[in-house]
């Protein structure tokens, strides 16, 4: 009994000792370590806080990595929060926060993976290093491609090609298509005996290596695909294969490639349970100029003949379509833009010499990109409206262009 009581008794003079102790030291750097060994994770990720504003960054993020793997929320904001914030080397965004979604799958490596981007940013080589070493030992095969990154990066006056390519070369071995872009560009470099044609690779590969954000897998789908189009590599997958991952890892231009390809060679019938309809709808909805055009004059096919403008829901998406695709620049949609205001004119607003007037516009501006339909419609405005010479100038320059019905008018206009 009186064990336990003297055992008590010096409990108690500890506590208050620990409690004297915190009065004057609670959030200095002896007592944020205290608390931190004592398990208080605030304490720890203020700590950490505390050594990467000092500099000591390597010490800052052995510190942070237990937090983050423990999925430590205020831990897990911060670095959520640096990942979203644009800085000098580049634009962030979505793909450089997985994990940092609520629905989002996370896993430790995830995590990992978070810690090793803000390395990155901050060009925190040692500490890149050590979380790089550990990504490794957890099995993750994507950081073979980020300690190619780090190769590169944290020495450039002293550049080790040779320890970059190993790593490369271990990326695509483990099936990371970013490893086998880069690897194939590489090769590409290294089978040229062209100077000329070495250094654009050369560059290429320098500037893969180097961009911030890194290259996503999706893109590097992608790349792969059209060097295979080009005939420069083969691949074990199909064209279409390699597209279908590109897409499905979020590429926002392997659904405009699928589409045509699904064009040019109909009996494929679908690709990854989509036909060429869908594809190109696909493809329109991620931005793809020649996709809007060729959706918006699917969709204007379905709609009715008689159809008073305004009240067609498919003609008003095909008008939209082709807005968004002629802004950049895409001139078979400025020419059915301008086909749609002449025969609709009321879309473009005003009266029908206002809608015209803009048909004309539209015509005009791709006529002067050299589209022989433009030129032919501008060219039939002109002879009826008597403008005999301006009218010849434009069928030339159409029937210059192959066009037939431009041709013969030509022939019968002289």
């Amino acid at each position: 009994m009186a064990r336990t009581r003297d055992w008590l008794l010096g409990g108690a003079a500890v506590a208050l000792g620990l409690a004297a102790l915190g009065a004057g030291t609670y959030n200095t750097d002896r007592g944020l370590r205290l608390r931190a060994a004592l398990g208080q994770d605030e304490a720890q990720l203020a700590l950490a806080l505390r050594r990467y504003r000092a500099g000591d960054a390597t010490a800052a993020f052995a510190l942070f990595e237990p937090l983050m793997l423990a999925d430590y929320a205020p831990a897990v904001a911060v670095v959520c929060d640096i990942l979203g914030t644009p800085s000098l080397d580049g634009p962030r965004g979505a793909a450089r926060q997985v994990g940092c979604d609520t629905d989002a799958k996370v896993t430790p490596i995830t995590r990992l993976e978070q810690l090793s981007d803000v390395a990155f940013m901050a060009r925190e080589w040692g500490a890149l290093e050590q979380v790089l070493a550990r990504r490794l030992a957890a099995g993750d095969t994507r950081a073979h491609f980020d300690m190619a990154r780090y190769e590169a990066l944290s020495r450039p006056e002293a550049l080790q090609v040779e320890a970059v390519v190993a790593h490369l070369r271990r990326a695509a071995d483990h099936g990371d298509p970013r490893g086998q872009y880069l690897m194939a560009v590489y090769q590409l470099h290294d089978a040229t005996k062209d100077p000329a044609a070495q250094a654009p690779l050369s560059q290429t590969f320098a500037k893969l290596i180097a961009q911030s954000p890194p290259v996503t897998a999706g893109d590097a789908y992608f790349e792969l695909a059209k060097l295979m189009q080009a005939g420069l590599i083969g691949s074990e997958l199909a064209y279409s294969d390699v597209l279908l991952r590109a897409d499905e890892l979020g590429n926002r231009f392997a659904a405009g490639y699928l589409a045509q390809y699904l064009l040019s060679n109909p009996d494929k019938g679908e690709i990854g349970g989509a036909d060429a309809a869908a594809w190109v709808e696909k493809a329109a909805a991620h931005g793809d100029p020649v996709a809007q055009y060729n959706h918006a004059l699917a969709l204007l096919d379905a709609a009715p003949a008689d159809a008073a403008p305004r009240t067609d829901a498919n003609t008003d998406a095909a008008e939209k379509l082709l807005l968004a695709s002629a802004a950049t620049g895409f001139a078979p949609s400025h020419t059915r833009l301008g086909a749609l205001y002449w025969q609709q004119p009321q879309r473009a607003g005003g009266d029908v010499e206002a809608g015209r007037h803009r048909a004309l516009e539209h015509w005009q501006i791709a006529a002067d990109k050299g589209d022989a339909n433009a030129l032919y419609n501008l060219a039939q405005v002109a002879l009826a409206q008597g403008r005999r010479e301006a009218g010849i100038r434009y069928l030339e320059a159409s029937a210059a262009q192959g066009h037939k019905a431009a041709g013969d008018a030509l022939k019968a206009a002289r």
